[in-house]
């Protein structure tokens, strides 16, 4: 694969959510965001960002990655790097990638009704911008995995995460799902 993979959302969020789980079973009395910038910095060189944090956008794309897939039909082969790839034909009845971003933040605001996007023609762009930049990568998350795909997927590899460091004597939390504000330590 050619790809750096620290360009892909999904990739990177993967990662993040791997490292808050040793990260909280390690607890200290420093800030939990500034650890997991400075290991992401440290192991993998992708520098913290600079000023308010950004807005956490990985359920949008998965939901954008599932209404693409699904837009396109159960008739796909894998390409290189399991990534799906559907024929010319399927493109004809598919939403734009616009489209499944306004309605990704509709399916959020249904979910949650606090959320309120600043500027939501600037949300779409932004949205439209990461799906296209990731877009292989989060198919892969989502594309044979069953219904849930996305979700189900951090959660296997952490799983397997845990079991591996658990056989080393390495304690890692139990985190349920990759939405940073779902798993605020208590």
């Amino acid at each position: 694969m050619n790809d750096d993979w620290r360009n892909n959302a999904a990739a990177v969020a993967i990662v993040e959510f791997a490292l808050r789980s040793v990260i909280r079973a390690h607890p200290s009395g420093d800030d939990e965001g500034q650890r997991l910038r400075t290991a992401m910095k440290m192991l993998f060189g992708i520098a913290p960002s600079r000023g308010k944090p950004t807005e956490p956008d990985l359920e949008e794309l998965l939901f954008m990655a599932r209404g693409y897939a699904a837009d396109r039909g159960t008739d796909y082969s894998f390409g290189d790097n399991y990534t799906p790839r559907w024929s010319d034909d399927s493109e004809f009845d598919a939403r734009s990638t616009t489209a499944l971003a306004n309605a990704a933040i509709q399916a959020r605001l249904q979910l949650d009704p606090n959320y309120k996007p600043h500027n939501t023609d600037e949300k779409v762009r932004n949205l439209v911008d990461k799906f296209q930049r990731s877009r292989d990568g989060l198919l892969r998350l989502v594309v044979g995995w069953g219904d849930d795909g996305g979700a189900d997927v951090f959660v296997q590899n952490v799983i397997g995460l845990r079991e591996t460091l658990e056989l080393l004597g390495i304690p890692i939390a139990d985190l349920t799902a990759p939405n940073r504000e779902r798993n605020t330590p208590n």
